[in-house]
């Protein structure tokens, strides 16, 4: 079983779900380098959170948003040549998706938790379900 280096992810080690959270990920069997990935990224969106005055469990699209929008101002890794002195890169599509995943994965599980609770607005048509049989008997 993989084993987490908490001194590489302090502010995950110092909050008590997003301790939880990545310790179930290494229960999960994630390889070692999977848990690695989580580990830093979930910490830079601590960090994020953090800075933002925001918790874990109060952070809804608003916020992670903002989160989106800070990570595509960021300078990506620069691949090949570089044609122009001031060209840049940014964060990949695929690099993006990654963390949105850590953060859906997060949520999924403080949902799970039934530490916070995703509302609806008073206003949306809530239908009842009704079951819908895959072959009709006949």
């Amino acid at each position: 079983m993989s084993e987490i280096e908490w001194s590489r992810y302090p502010l995950t080690a110092e909050n008590n779900l997003g301790r939880r959270w990545l310790q179930i990920q290494r229960d999960l069997g994630l390889a070692q380098n999977i848990l690695e990935a989580y580990g830093r990224r979930f910490e830079e969106y601590l960090g994020f959170l953090r800075d933002a005055n925001v918790e874990p469990t109060e952070a809804g699209g608003e916020v992670i948003a903002r989160y989106v929008q800070r990570l595509r101002a960021r300078p990506g890794a620069v691949r090949g040549n570089v044609t122009q002195i001031d060209s840049h890169s940014t964060l990949s599509n695929a690099a993006l998706q990654q963390r949105l995943t850590i953060i859906r994965l997060f949520n999924d599980f403080i949902l799970e938790e039934r530490l916070c609770v995703r509302t609806l607005p008073a206003s949306f048509p809530v239908q009842p379900l009704r079951r819908v049989e895959a072959f009709p008997a006949g």
